[in-house]
């Protein structure tokens, strides 16, 4: 049997990493995972590389695994700076971050080590995605560009990258590059690549029967997705179909009860069966969720109007 000494630092978070992986659904205070990882840092206090910036790494990963930030960025406060692991350090502090919505602080964190290590994956994804957190769509855009360009059998990065588009507003591009990946990747289509398509198609007004085919294909993985429910709901409407948009979307509703552009669809449906006390009720509930929904406030008071 290994002594301590004899085992590396990340060794150790490799173990907590498998524990927690084999445990699906365990929470990090579940006994197993909790004693594994306390075992874990005991073990690389007492070791003799306890200093090293690997067992410092080790033990911020070891913290992070267990939802403990601080204790993590602590740790990783001391490894910082150690040329051999520092873009290691600089990628975890990042994420660190991400899970404290920290979005300026991991920006800073992820911009470092793109200058360190620039053009690698597992550091634009994030760095693009800090930006969008802030706001900053325009600076977000090129990274996104880019990640698709680089790595084209990605699926998640087009999925990303169209969703930025349509976030600022340039819905045309969005649905051109949704259209190419589905083409690219036929079959292979993630659910979710599909669903996008056929929303932003919706959108659009562009094809309707082929957007139906496209969310019914996501909704064959998985049939209780309230947003395949929801998009799939709001292309039976525009195709004249209300009473199968109110089984797509009373049940996108019901999966997802607190969801304000789910009650907006469902409040278009009501207006067009002419059932106006439940467009209003929903659509205040969407207000309520959502209240700087200046375009939706409008059209209630409207409503509202004698």
């Amino acid at each position: 049997m290994l002594g301590s000494r004899d085992v590396p630092p990340e060794a150790w978070t490799d173990l907590l990493q498998w524990v927690r992986l084999s445990n699906p659904g365990a929470s990090a205070d579940s006994t197993l995972i909790h004693d594994s990882g306390l075992r874990a840092l005991t073990l690389l206090d007492h070791s003799p590389m306890r200093d090293d910036a690997p067992a410092l790494l080790a033990k911020a990963r070891l913290h992070w695994l267990l939802d403990q930030p601080d204790p993590a960025l602590a740790s990783l406060a001391s490894c910082l700076g150690r040329d051999s692991l520092q873009v290691d350090a600089l990628v975890l502090q990042g994420h660190i971050h991400l899970t404290l919505e920290a979005w300026q602080p991991a920006l800073d964190s992820f911009q470092s080590a793109s200058r360190l290590f620039p053009g690698h994956p597992d550091i634009l994804d994030p760095l693009a995605f800090c930006l969008q957190q802030l706001g900053r769509l325009r600076e977000a855009a090129p990274l996104r560009a880019a990640l698709v360009e680089a790595f084209p059998a990605q699926q998640s990065f087009w999925i990303d990258y169209g969703n930025l588009l349509q976030e600022m507003g340039e819905r045309d591009a969005a649905l051109a590059l949704s259209m190419e990946a589905v083409r690219l990747f036929g079959d292979r289509s993630r659910p979710m690549l599909l669903n996008n398509t056929a929303y932003l198609m919706a959108q659009m007004d562009h094809d309707l029967p082929r957007a139906e085919l496209m969310v019914r294909q996501a909704l064959s993985s998985d049939p209780d997705s309230p947003f395949y429910l929801d998009t799939l709901g709001w292309i039976q409407l525009k195709l004249g179909e209300p009473e199968q948009a109110r089984v797509s979307l009373e049940r996108a509703r019901e999966l997802s009860p607190a969801d304000p552009e789910i009650l907006e669809h469902l409040g278009e449906l009501y207006l067009a069966l002419g059932q106006h006390a439940l467009v209003r009720q929903v659509w205040r509930e969407a207000l309520g969720l959502q209240p700087d929904n200046g375009r939706l406030r409008l059209r209630l008071d409207a409503l509202d109007e004698p």
